[in-house]
């Protein structure tokens, strides 16, 4: 069964919440993550400072939770999101709590660790424009049930920037996508 586990873990893994009122520092977090593949206690160590590099927390080590920002807790979610190395990431809103400023920033610093990395990432939002900015392909999805309506492919250059958000591809893909899940809600709401 652990082995089992410790398998999957290396296959897909949720981008977790860090948590504010943890009373390990967020170093140690990584050492739980990578202690799931079995490393040596030096590869350990190696691999939560490649980590802490990776997101920029350098100095911060010694840190609790809740010392950190919300941007700085959130790179320690993406920290221990790669920590176990996953194919595939699942990250289910996970910049949603940021104020705008942050939000922003997370998202270019995402993209930087993304193309570092490549590793594939099934992202849910609900801010078109943070698709549209992250995403080579959007799900639109209905209302309840949640279905797949339409994937929609984004075709914006890499790598991106804050100018891509202004291009006037992205506005329209904007319009297209918002016009979809508006006319969707209507027609459900006329059923329902």
């Amino acid at each position: 069964m652990e082995n089992s586990l410790r398998s999957r873990a290396r296959q897909i893994l949720s981008f977790p919440r860090v948590c504010t009122d943890s009373m390990e520092k967020h170093s140690q977090e990584y050492y739980f993550c990578l202690e799931m593949k079995d490393f040596s206690d030096k590869e350990i160590k190696q691999r939560a400072v490649e980590l802490i590099q990776l997101v920029g927390l350098e100095g911060f080590e010694s840190y609790y939770p809740n010392e950190l920002s919300g941007g700085m807790r959130q790179r320690v979610g993406i920290a221990r999101a790669f920590a176990v190395n996953p194919e595939i990431l699942l990250m289910d809103e996970p910049f949603g709590s940021l104020d705008a400023q942050t939000r922003e920033i997370m998202q270019d610093e995402l993209l930087k660790i993304w193309s570092l990395k490549k590793k594939t990432a099934i992202f849910s939002t609900h801010s078109i424009e943070e698709a549209i900015y992250l995403s080579d392909r959007i799900a639109i999805m209905t209302p309840r049930p949640g279905q797949i309506q339409e994937l929609v492919n984004v075709n914006l250059p890499r790598p991106r920037n804050f100018n891509h958000k202004l291009s006037s591809e992205a506005r329209d893909l904007r319009a297209y996508i918002w016009n979809k899940v508006v006319n969707t809600k209507r027609n459900s709401s006329k059923e329902g």
